[in-house]
């Protein structure tokens, strides 16, 4: 069945005349057939021989066509190329263009933002004239004069104020606008400006009038301000010229550059018409100001910590308040108040920074930390801010009372430190009699007496640096100490009487006084005080231990050291009290111990280390 159905394909076929493809046609019959194994067909391989047989004309077609082929397939190659070659070139324009584009995009929203973050100050030509022009004073060069007026009294401005505080900050992009022909990216950036920048033009002009000359100046679209002289005087027109623009523009930085200048006054007036500028930002600065006048010029704290506090009320969120605050009270003895002012504006991170400005931040860090330290009872740590204090004063307008860092060092039981900073001060400052003084009588020493009282019946020097309350309370409180301990009771009661009892050192000293003449319920009473008025400080607490040890009550001072441990634990006073007590107590190796840690912190402390050898010598 399978045979019969082969034949009847094989006679389908109808051999046709010879062509090109002829050959590959009976080469695939041929091959189709032995694939399926059929059997010889006379006809079908006559057929396939004859297509076999090619004529040398028809191979020579066969040739003509496949070269034929091979040449357009080399120009169909050529052509794919060329085509390739275009595609790329033509996407490569159209990046470039795209590039270029974003090229002009970026620049022009770049000079949009520069011109809208513009705050720079501008001094357009002044009209000058003619024969001032003439002479070489064209409106350029008095321009030029009143810009560099300007950037003179922006360097003598000393004022710790961050420049980005102000809301109208020049910075140090100052100019003079040289006028343009034509459209240009000048006239661009110029227009943008005009429209989205905040910069501060400066104007004017220079005409005669029958007393001379007359200059003007204005800033912006205020009124403008006019000054009159002879024409030998166009140098100190052109300086009234500049501190009225400057006046107008930057009102507290005139102001200091006024108290700079030595203008107490005219500072002072520019200081409290602020107080009344709409900026609540302005009017709290303005108070900082004036309180820091109120301290430094007046030695008035009082003033200085209600104008703080005015400014803090203003502005909540100001930090540089906090700073100023910490300092005014504490000269007035206000120890707590002081150290919670200065923990306050080092915690205050971000408002620290927008407030102040960076080359000062450190130094004002370390001035905190400093007080914090000296308040608490850490004069090791108080100690360790020196470099960067030392940094400060390098700085221009840079200020710390160095005398402090010597009275750290006498309540520190470091001579060495001591002798080290006093170095750097007047002999004479009576700041370095105070420092000699204690640190003569916390090491036993009855010189002491003579040194405090040296101090205290001297008349106070000229100047702001003594100006303040604070050095002769301080010295008359440790002088009434001295007279106490070396059994001059009569005398230490009728100078601590003076003191006031709103301050902590004072009512400390009442308390000591009271106990080296016996009169525990009194002693008792003024201890209870200071605790009162500084419960987290440790001073007050060792005052009263050691009382308590003198009075035979072992017990109590314990409790007392530890309590003012833990207020302090870098307070080496609380824990030689400590192993004082403890020594009372019979307990030496634990006196030893605390001994040994007081000696951490103050290792040149001649007192304590005679106390620790005694101790060692009992447990050996």
């Amino acid at each position: 069945m399978a045979e019969h159905e082969e034949n009847q394909q094989t006679e389908t076929i109808q051999p046709g005349p010879a062509s090109p493809d002829s050959g590959l046609a009976a080469a695939a019959l041929a091959l189709a057939r032995n694939r399926r194994g059929a059997k010889p067909d006379d006809r079908l391989d006559a057929f396939l021989e004859k297509q076999g047989q090619l004529t040398d004309a028809q191979r020579q077609l066969v040739g003509l066509q496949m070269e034929h082929l091979h040449e357009e397939r080399a120009l169909h190659h050529r052509h794919l190329a060329l085509k390739y070659f275009g595609d790329r070139l033509r996407i490569g324009l159209l990046l470039l263009a795209i590039a270029f584009g974003l090229v002009v995009a970026v620049g022009l929203v770049s000079m949009v933002w520069q011109a809208h973050e513009d705050h720079g100050l501008v001094v357009e030509a002044f009209s000058v004239p003619p024969d001032l022009a003439q002479r070489g004073l064209t409106g350029q060069v008095v321009g030029k004069q009143v810009l560099d007026k300007l950037s003179e009294m922006q360097v003598r401005t000393e004022s710790i104020r961050a420049a980005s505080s102000y809301s109208n900050n020049w910075g140090d992009d100052l100019k003079v606008e040289i006028p343009e022909t034509g459209v240009s990216l000048g006239e661009l950036s110029r227009y943008l400006r005009d429209r989205l920048g905040h910069e501060t033009r400066i104007s004017g002009e220079v005409f005669r009038t029958p007393a001379g000359l007359t200059i003007t100046a204005r800033a912006g679209e205020g009124a403008a301000k006019s000054f009159s002289g002879a024409d030998i005087d166009i140098d100190g027109l052109v300086q009234q010229a500049a501190e009225a623009v400057y006046a107008r523009t930057q009102p507290y930085r005139y102001s200091q550059y006024l108290l700079a200048s030595g203008r107490v006054s005219e500072s002072t007036a520019v200081l409290q018409g602020l107080t009344h500028n709409p900026d609540p930002r302005e009017r709290a600065w303005a108070h900082r100001g004036l309180g820091a006048d109120d301290l430094l010029l007046n030695g008035d704290a009082a003033a200085d910590a209600r104008e703080q506090r005015t400014a803090l009320r203003e502005s909540p969120a100001f930090a540089s308040p906090l700073f100023d605050l910490s300092v005014a009270e504490f000269v007035q003895g206000h120890d707590q108040a002081a150290t919670r002012a200065a923990e306050s504006f080092l915690a205050a991170g971000r408002a620290r920074r927008l407030d102040i400005a960076p080359e000062r931040m450190d130094g004002i860090d370390a001035i905190a930390r400093f007080y914090r330290a000296l308040i608490q009872g850490d004069k090791a740590e108080a100690i360790r801010q020196t470099p960067q204090l030392l940094k400060l004063l390098a700085t221009p307008g840079g200020k710390f009372p160095l005398s402090d860092v010597a009275y750290a060092s006498a309540l520190g039981h470091d001579p060495s430190s001591f002798r080290l900073v006093a170095r750097l001060l007047d002999a004479h400052d009576p700041h370095v009699s105070l420092a000699s003084g204690v640190l003569a009588l916390n090491a036993g020493d009855a010189a002491a007496v003579s040194i405090l009282a040296q101090l205290h019946d001297s008349p106070p020097r000229p100047g702001p640096d003594f100006n303040d309350p604070f050095l002769p309370r301080t010295a008359t409180c440790w002088l009434a100490i001295a007279k106490a301990r070396f059994g001059d009771l009569a005398g230490a009661r009728a100078l601590i009487e003076t003191t006031p009892t709103e301050c902590y050192l004072c009512v400390r000293a009442r308390g000591i006084v009271a106990a080296a003449g016996g009169d525990r319920r009194e002693a008792e009473r003024w201890f209870a005080e200071a605790i009162r008025q500084g419960p987290d400080l440790p001073q007050a607490f060792v005052d009263r231990g050691s009382a308590y040890l003198a009075w035979g009550d072992a017990e109590g001072a314990s409790a007392d050291a530890r309590t003012a441990n833990k207020l302090s634990p870098h307070y080496a006073d609380a824990l030689k009290l400590w192993g004082d007590a403890l020594a009372r107590l019979n307990r030496w190796s634990d006196a030893r111990a605390k001994y040994d840690a007081a000696l951490g912190y103050a290792p040149a402390w001649s007192l304590l280390r005679q106390a620790r050898d005694a101790a060692a010598r009992h447990v050996t």
